[in-house]
């Protein structure tokens, strides 16, 4: 066989042990937070006797918190979130539902670096807080945009940490709302998050890099390999 089949077939071989069976991305430890052990109609917040900053709870051994939103023309708000609410209806599991408060999410206690961190969101409107390592911005729904709107404000990374926004497609849902992932990939000790009319779910924080810090990996020992056989 030509050497230039060989290396083909050796680069198909590493990025089907990559990401065809997922044995490197399962190699790796992870906590979750799904908010399956707070009972649905939980609510935190300025009208349950916190304040901004304290912790609420703590679930996989990440501590959530609640903390002051920040609204339009630099105004703050703090008010409530609730356990399961308005944003039960477009999760199959029990979410978060946001009413101008932001959630804050401490890795530092885990038992491993967190390098990548997920949320499933769904957004019905408004004003939203997205932040990591407690560098936090502003940014707004943009139904202008629909089918895909966006995070306008939200930049590629915060804190050295880059941010990505994965749109999920939601056949028959004629609302014009947006959902998906927001994925976190970097050295992150807190993430922090919070709305006026957005429900999260499902947050897992893994220290196993993103699949695309796996592919520049993978390519570099392709190149490794091709300078040896050359």
């Amino acid at each position: 066989m030509p050497s230039s089949l060989i290396r083909k077939a050796w680069l198909i071989a590493v990025l089907a042990g990559v990401f065809g069976t997922g044995s490197a991305w399962a190699a790796g430890q992870q906590a979750a937070v799904t908010f399956e052990t707070v009972a649905p109609g939980t609510m935190f917040g300025v009208s349950f006797g916190q304040n901004p900053g304290d912790a609420v709870f703590t679930e996989s051994g990440i501590v959530v918190s609640v903390d002051t939103f920040l609204n339009e023309a630099n105004s703050t708000s703090f008010r409530n979130f609730e356990i399961g609410g308005f944003a039960s209806q477009f999760f199959d599991t029990t979410p978060v539902s946001f009413g101008n408060v932001l959630m804050g999410l401490d890795f530092s206690a885990l038992p491993f670096s967190t390098r990548r961190v997920s949320i499933d969101f769904e957004d019905t409107g408004g004003i939203e807080n997205i932040g990591v390592n407690g560098e936090v911005v502003r940014t707004e729904f943009s139904p202008t945009n629909f089918p895909r709107p966006d995070f306008p404000e939200l930049p590629d990374s915060l804190a050295g940490v880059v941010i990505h926004v994965l749109p999920r497609d939601t056949p028959g849902d004629s609302f014009g709302y947006f959902n998906g992932t927001l994925v976190f990939t970097g050295d992150i000790q807190s993430i922090q998050i919070g709305g006026q009319q957005l429900g999260i779910d499902n947050i897992i924080a893994t220290d196993v890099p993103e699949p695309a810090t796996l592919t520049v990996l993978t390519l570099g020992l392709v190149v490794m390999r091709r300078r040896r056989c050359g």
